[in-house]
């Protein structure tokens, strides 16, 4: 299993998972326009040097580029490792798991890689935040993922108003407030534009009214947490899965 905390991307088909990792790691590493069958789940370390590997279903490890990752060599392997070098690897490594909404995928996958974290991020589009069929799935995973990990309302963007924005984060709240240590709104596109913005003053704003800000101080909080499940993970080995 992992070498150190693992935090999981999670939520259904076309939710914003991978737009996210992109954001959380600083970089365009993987494409967010692919249908929920292309990828499988994308295992983010740290690494002095970039590499990319694939691990298929008979166990077998196959070296790869992140060219492969948008062919049709990538639905072959159960996991695609990719090491990097980012700020936020050196505390977790990140795993983007496939959408689990779509009725052409099963998903075991999710399922058996839910096994192998320490906090998630549940990402729910603002505009049909938190729907039935999220509630079932995320209650079905193991409770130890619940107390610390954060409910992301994605595409907050696309609401027509903060008023509704904020009805629909007191919705979630209300529903599921118990099940996650925070519950956040957040626009991608907007904190991806104060990335690309020269003027400091205008990314800053940017940045906060995306809501990135308060996201990744929750993040931050949540690895902090992270690390001690993880600790307490590797000390009981007979709880913990077997290496994939």
């Amino acid at each position: 299993y992992s070498r150190r905390p693992c935090l999981a991307l999670m939520g259904e088909y076309s939710s914003g998972k991978t737009a996210l990792l992109n954001l959380l790691i600083g970089q365009n590493l993987l494409p967010t326009k692919v249908t929920a069958t292309d990828l499988p789940a994308i295992w983010v370390s740290e690494g002095k040097r970039q590499k990319v590997e694939g691990l298929a279903y008979d166990g077998t490890i196959h070296p790869m580029t992140l060219d492969d990752i948008e062919s049709d060599l990538a639905k072959s392997f159960f996991v695609i490792r990719i090491e990097l070098e980012a700020e936020i690897l050196a505390h977790a490594d990140i795993i983007d798991t496939p959408g689990i909404s779509d009725p052409r995928m099963s998903t075991l996958i999710v399922e058996e890689i839910s096994r192998y974290c320490d906090v998630a991020i549940w990402c729910s589009p603002a505009n049909q935040a938190w729907r039935q069929t999220e509630r079932a799935f995320w209650a079905a995973l193991p409770q130890r993922l619940h107390a610390h990990s954060i409910l992301a309302l994605t595409r907050a963007d696309t609401m027509r108003s903060t008023d509704d924005l904020d009805k629909v984060v007191r919705r979630c709240a209300a529903e599921a407030g118990t099940q996650f240590g925070a519950i956040l709104p957040l626009s991608t596109p907007l904190a991806a534009a104060s990335r690309l913005e020269a003027d400091a003053k205008t990314a800053g704003d940017y940045w906060r009214a995306s809501g990135a800000e308060g996201l990744m101080a929750a993040v931050a909080e949540t690895f902090a947490k992270a690390a001690t499940a993880f600790a307490n993970r590797q000390s009981q080995p007979d709880a913990a899965p077997n290496p994939a």
